[in-house]
């Protein structure tokens, strides 16, 4: 705990009355009263600590804390909509961290949101590979096993070596173990297809040479001007690509 009467207080949260001060890494001071933290957080100070002109430091930027903190002053929740990704990540794990409960859960709904709107939409508007991977580090240390769902398949074309350590250790060979079946099908699929190319007059003149993993994970090689057989051939891999166990229910 230190003192600091010369810190920038926050615009928002700057009670009077409040009767506990935290200091954001960029020294920004936030007033806050115990009683929301008690009733709507798990990871603050309890509520007969604290006392006096102390405050307390967070390692937190200003901008996190000032989205997290709205969380402990409901109903006023604050739209997440339009919040840059990198801030939504920070926010997710500060909530995690001080046991937020209405912030774990929003972040949660969030990051199942761009994940299922990217499987819906085959878009990833503005989140990279790099993203993808911050959310399964996120998942995997928070245990959200139906983001786990959501977003694997999303990783399955990246090398192992680029995704693996993305994990926690306890969830590293259920990743190498989810990827493999992947990995089977895209060798028959490409197989099959090869093996009927051959003998096709239609699909021999196509450019595809085989079936990727990232065709897969899209649902499958899109080539409707190839012929009837290859169109029977996506199907059964199509079939196939829903039979793939979920992440979640692969057991070590």
């Amino acid at each position: 705990m230190s003192s600091n009467s010369s810190a920038i207080k926050s615009q928002i949260f700057n009670k009077s009355d409040a009767d506990v001060t935290f200091k954001s890494s960029d020294g920004i001071l936030f007033a806050l009263h115990k009683k929301n933290l008690a009733q709507h957080t798990g990871g603050f100070p309890p509520e007969e600590t604290c006392a006096g002109p102390e405050v307390i430091e967070l390692s937190e930027e200003s901008e996190t804390l000032e989205l997290l903190f709205q969380f402990v002053y409901p109903p006023d929740d604050p739209s997440l909509k339009g919040v840059p990704f990198t801030s939504l990540l920070k926010l997710a794990h500060a909530a995690e961290k001080y046991m937020v409960y209405i912030a774990r859960s929003a972040c949660r709904m969030c990051m199942l949101y761009l994940l299922q709107r990217y499987h819906y939409e085959n878009a990833l508007e503005n989140l990279k590979k790099e993203d993808l991977k911050s959310i399964v580090k996120y998942a995997a240390e928070h245990s959200y096993m139906d983001i786990m769902d959501d977003v694997a398949s999303l990783l399955v074309p990246e090398p192992l070596h680029s995704t693996i350590f993305c994990f926690t250790c306890e969830l590293q060979a259920t990743w190498a173990l989810y990827r493999e079946q992947w990995i089977v099908l895209q060798r028959e699929a490409s197989e099959n297809f090869l093996n009927h190319k051959f003998y096709c007059k239609t699909c021999i003149v196509s450019t595809v040479t085989t079936i990727t993993l990232t065709d897969l994970t899209k649902g499958g090689a899109t080539q409707s001007h190839l012929c009837d057989v290859y169109s029977q051939l996506r199907a059964q891999t199509e079939i196939k690509i829903k039979g793939i166990q979920k992440f979640s229910s692969i057991r070590n």
